[in-house]
């Protein structure tokens, strides 16, 4: 029986660069199946990660950092491997947990939230008051849910809050695209670096992904997000019932929906956004409140009184 042996002699160690280690990892079939089950964006990115973390360090994902550091070879191979299986294990639970989440989305999971006063922060608990307009509401409950900001509300960090939402609804980005969280990202958190800048490892025993997979993740929630309609059609009324009018050739009536007849369906946007980013936890600091910033938009979008979420329901939607 063979294993690693702690007190090899110097000529069985090694020196890895990250580009050596890069080309070591794009020979292992571990790697190959992350690039199947993603791209190789993501696998490439969570290899850069995963050397990060090794030499207890940060680095721009270009590869040009020179960084040696001495270990055994089959060490590297085999942890790298290893880590490699869990990242894609990640990636997949949370795809899986994603479609789920689209699904309670097309179910109108906004109801949940809306009606059961047991999902929803009072105004009083977050610093707003009952007057408070929803923006100033959204942006109290952004500042004061969030563990970068510890809890706290000053008028900096809701001025920087409340002019993000403002900005992207004025200019009606589309709150489905990568680009319109990237851009609350930087309007919210600014000093803290984003996906390409700096890198982050998942810690053990966490369900969210590495800055690689939590990538892949944000442009999946991206495109999920696209097929949840913006307007559903109301079920007829029984003042509808009576003008029904009969199908040619149907034996049958039918009852068609006019535009009037349409609501908002913001709210459930909202949710699916709401769990799906946070899973993604695709920065390397301040999702959450990027995420939450997201979140109020498509609330005020929707037109529905603003409703701060429990920190439980949050944990329903996101499944971390």
């Amino acid at each position: 029986m063979t294993g690693f042996n702690f007190f090899q002699r110097r000529k069985d160690m090694m020196t890895l660069t990250p580009r050596s280690y890069l080309d070591m990892a794009r020979a292992l079939p571990a790697f190959q199946r992350l690039v199947q089950d993603t791209d190789r964006d993501c696998a490439e990115l969570t290899v850069a990660t995963l050397w990060a973390f090794e030499n207890k360090r940060t680095f721009t994902n270009d590869l040009t950092q020179i960084v040696t550091a001495r270990s055994n070879e089959p060490y590297f191979r085999n942890q790298l491997a290893g880590r490699l299986d869990m990242e894609r294990q990640r990636i997949s639970s949370s795809t899986r947990h994603l479609d789920m989440l689209l699904l309670k989305a097309y179910s109108n999971v906004f109801v949940t939230l809306r009606n059961t006063p047991g999902n929803q922060i009072p105004p009083d608990q977050y610093g707003a008051r009952a007057t408070d307009t929803d923006l100033i509401k959204a942006s109290k409950w952004v500042c004061t849910s969030s563990n970068s900001f510890g809890r706290t509300a000053n008028r900096a960090d809701l001025t920087a809050v409340q002019r993000a939402i403002a900005t992207v609804l004025n200019r009606n980005m589309d709150l489905r695209h990568v680009e319109t969280i990237e851009h609350i990202h930087r309007a919210v958190v600014g000093s803290i670096p984003a996906n390409a800048d700096a890198l982050r490892n998942t810690a053990m025993g966490q369900n969210y992904c590495g800055v690689g997979g939590g990538t892949y993740l944000q442009a999946y929630a991206a495109r999920q997000s696209r097929k949840i309609r913006e307007m559903m059609p109301l079920p007829p009324t029984a003042e509808q019932q009576r003008h029904r009018y009969q199908s040619p050739g149907q034996r049958h009536y039918i009852f068609v929906p006019t535009v009037q007849n349409q609501h908002n369906n913001w709210g459930n946007i909202a949710c699916y956004l709401l769990g799906a980013h946070l899973r993604a936890h695709a920065f390397t600091d301040g999702n959450g409140r990027a995420v939450r910033t997201l979140f109020a938009c498509a609330i005020i979008k929707s037109n529905a009184d603003f409703i701060a979420p429990t920190y439980e329901f949050e944990k329903q939607l996101s499944g971390l």
